[in-house]
């Protein structure tokens, strides 16, 4: 599990579109993608402040620039989870499986 912190408004010395980047750049979702990381892994974003909702909105501008279109994080419903924050990605290059993203809302 990667883990990242998340907000959606600059909060103390956190910015959002540093921490969307790093979400989705080397330092996060990329190490699933290029193979650092094995592929059964999950992305885990800590929401420190905001809406998971926007914050997610910031999350695929940065997968839209980084990688395309075809790869941003979308809602996943299941009768399986209640959790509200499930989102999944599918990525043609390097993975076999989706991409899980569970965020956790603390505000």
């Amino acid at each position: 599990v990667e883990a990242k912190l998340l907000v959606e408004n600059n909060f103390l010395r956190l910015r959002p579109k540093f921490l969307a980047k790093e979400y989705v750049g080397d330092k996060g979702m990329n190490k699933y993608i290029s193979g650092i990381y094995k592929q059964q892994g999950c992305m885990l974003g800590y929401i420190v402040e905001g809406k998971i909702e926007k914050i997610v909105e910031k999350i695929n501008n940065e997968v839209i620039y980084f990688f395309d279109s075809n790869q941003i994080l979308s809602k996943y419903t299941s009768s399986n989870f209640v959790h509200n924050g499930i989102y999944r990605s599918f990525h043609k290059e390097g993975l076999k499986y989706p991409m899980f993203h569970l965020m956790l809302d603390f505000n």
